[in-house]
């Protein structure tokens, strides 16, 4: 499973404004796996893996990472990222004294920062839009002899400091927040998905307010 995660999240990359599409300042961004174990069959066999909660004040990025094993003695962790650097903790309550100094090419917890090409991107061929929950979707797809995946990308014009692919945010001007795959071998579909909201908990964002910029 965790070779599935670290897969599909392969090519996650930092994005800067570009184009003059402004940037979001303040938020939550949420990216969430599911995994759909026998989809053919039993399209209820299924699961939700929470990959990371990512709070963001201007330049500053409080990642939240939820430990799916249960672990002791906390039940998730945190990096906090800035530019290029970043650095992982456990309390909370100390992160006026965390600096970012680790580079962030080296993050192997939570969401991974890379600036990657997605496999077969030359190769991708443009679907017909669509609309979900009321906000208009391009989609593009990318068949390879073992993956058939669907992108999803949002049109705006607001950019995020996280994003799936900076690739398809470029070119399609919008925001990737959904990749549909399914593995033809293992008959196994995976649902990639981003989302954002404007609210920040009273407890993520008074952390943020600590951090020493």
């Amino acid at each position: 499973m965790k070779n599935l995660i670290l897969f599909t999240l392969l090519c996650s990359t930092i994005i800067v404004a570009c184009n003059n599409r402004p940037v979001k300042k303040a938020g939550k961004i949420d990216v969430q796996l599911l995994v759909y174990t026998d989809p053919q069959n039993d399209p209820y066999n299924m699961f939700m893996l929470p990959l990371a909660s990512i709070y963001f004040d201007k330049n500053n990025l409080l990642e939240v990472i939820p430990n799916n094993e249960n672990t002791i003695p906390s039940n998730e962790s945190y990096a906090l990222i800035r530019n290029d650097k970043f650095l992982d903790f456990t309390d909370i309550n100390s992160i006026a004294k965390v600096v970012p100094s680790k580079p962030l090419k080296n993050k192997n917890i939570g969401v991974r920062f890379l600036n990657d090409s997605i496999p077969f991107y030359d190769k991708r061929e443009n679907l017909s839009d669509t609309v979900m929950n009321g906000y208009k979707y391009k989609r593009a797809r990318i068949v390879s002899d073992s993956v058939y995946t669907v992108f999803y990308i949002h049109q705006t014009d607001t950019l995020l400091p996280y994003s799936l692919s900076k690739q398809f945010d470029t070119d399609y001007h919008g925001v990737l927040n959904r990749v549909d795959t399914y593995e033809k071998f293992h008959d196994r579909f995976t649902s990639l998905r981003l989302t954002v909201n404007d609210t920040i908990p009273q407890k993520f964002y008074n952390a943020l307010k600590q951090i020493k910029q």
